[in-house]
């Protein structure tokens, strides 16, 4: 339904037994009516915001979980990737020390062994570069959801701070 063919009954002048600021803008706004005396009801404005709270809390919801595991995948490359860089940047190093000398053949096997091992990390640092990135695109597609669940603002004037509550 658009807004404009929506039964919001407002008024300008402030409700006679309003006390409150929030009382009088909400009677005013056309949020609630007065039944009887202390007896109020909402009117379909009123109705419309209220059922769209609990979705708003939802929406957050998803997104402090998205940034976690943002985070959390951003600390598994980086702990991975120092890992197996500390753990064998010595060897290689002594290793290419020894290339320069002359070698034995035992000293050849054993750098051919490293470097074998060397060539089984780096193909499990890209598959699981690929599951992180499977991942992000996850993420990726998740958010875009929450962007379009998100209610946009139809409200420009960063002046504009609602009724008051």
């Amino acid at each position: 339904m658009k807004f404009a063919k929506m039964f919001i009954p407002t008024t300008k002048e402030v409700p006679s037994d309003a006390q409150l600021a929030s009382h009088i803008f909400l009677a005013r706004g056309g949020f609630v009516s007065q039944v009887a005396s202390g007896l109020y009801s909402y009117m379909p404005l009123a109705k419309k915001v209220i059922k769209k709270i609990p979705e708003i809390g939802q929406i957050e919801r998803l997104k402090e979980e998205l940034i976690k595991k943002n985070k959390e995948i951003k600390k598994i490359k980086e702990t991975a990737k120092e890992e197996i860089e500390n753990k064998y940047k010595k060897q290689i190093w002594d290793l290419t020390k020894a290339l320069n000398s002359d070698l034995s053949m035992e000293l050849k096997q054993e750098l051919d062994k490293k470097i074998e091992d060397i060539e089984k990390l780096q193909s499990i640092i890209k598959t699981k570069n690929n599951e992180l990135n499977y991942k992000n695109k996850q993420l990726q597609e998740q958010q875009k959801k929450i962007r379009e669940l998100t209610p946009k603002n139809k409200y420009k004037n960063k002046d504009f701070k609602g009724i008051g509550f």
